[in-house]
């Protein structure tokens, strides 16, 4: 994916998180962590359901060159903000770890927020990240 069409998908996330009365990541926070950034990754991940949403972003970050990542954010919608559609602090943790493993070193930024537009019990997950050339 071209960096213009990276560009939106960030736009998209940012408008979906800025909207939110949940964590939300906030403009400045994510243009100080993509400052100076040579290049982008993006991985989204939409309408999977836990443990199958770990594996596949597991998956999805060891085919990315992490060798040079900066920086990273990471947005994850829920289903709903009802209790039964909300993101369990294990499923946060496990996330978080997930992308630890392959960022380490990096800051990291996250939102979460309720996406109408996904079924039931499914979470859908976002991540940026700003590659350096140092």
């Amino acid at each position: 994916m071209n960096t213009p069409a990276i560009w939106q998908k960030i736009e998209k996330l940012l408008e979906k998180t800025e909207h939110s009365n949940l964590v939300a990541i906030s403009r400045a926070d994510f243009e100080e962590a993509m400052k100076d950034a040579s290049d982008f990754a993006y991985v989204e991940i939409e309408n999977i359901a836990f443990p199958d949403l770990l594996e596949k972003l597991r998956k999805e970050l060891a085919a990315l060159p992490m060798h040079s990542v900066r920086n990273g954010v990471l947005r994850i919608g829920t289903a709903s903000d009802s209790a039964d559609g909300e993101l369990s602090a294990d499923n946060m943790c496990g996330l978080l770890k997930i992308v630890q493993e392959f960022v380490s070193g990096a800051k990291l930024i996250w939102g979460l927020d309720v996406d109408p537009a996904i079924s039931s019990g499914c979470y859908s997950i976002a991540v940026v990240f700003a590659m350096s050339s140092r």
